[in-house]
């Protein structure tokens, strides 16, 4: 496992396989906005730090991959799908979001797989 300064430690696998994921959806959308706004608008963070986010050298903290779904527009299932295979991600945005009770919002009828899979982590 890679340790990241400022957000723990995340498997490099992962990273890239996020970054790709997520890259994938902002390329829809650059059109509409450039990186910096987006950036800014959105997550609140300089363009530099959301590159760095879409090339998997950062990873996205919970509350902005929230915002990321949202904003990009990403749907429910492919949201699961990605979880599905980041288990690393899929820990810690599971118990984000249970904390912060959007995961029924977020996922649908995801919802209760997702929380059986929280459960077999803990």
């Amino acid at each position: 496992m890679e340790k990241h300064a400022k957000q723990g430690s995340y498997p490099e696998a992962e990273l890239a396989k996020m970054a790709k994921w997520l890259s994938g959806y902002w390329l829809q959308r650059r059109d509409s906005c450039n990186q910096a706004e987006f950036a800014k608008q959105v997550l609140g963070i300089s363009q530099p730090a959301f590159n760095q986010i879409l090339k998997g050298v950062r990873p996205i903290p919970e509350q902005h991959f929230v915002d990321l779904c949202e904003a990009l527009n990403i749907p429910g299932d492919d949201f699961y799908a990605i979880l599905v295979e980041c288990p690393t991600y899929r820990h810690r945005l599971t118990k984000f979001l249970l904390d912060a009770e959007l995961l029924r919002d977020l996922l649908g009828k995801h919802y209760k797989p997702l929380l059986v899979l929280s459960k077999m982590i803990d």
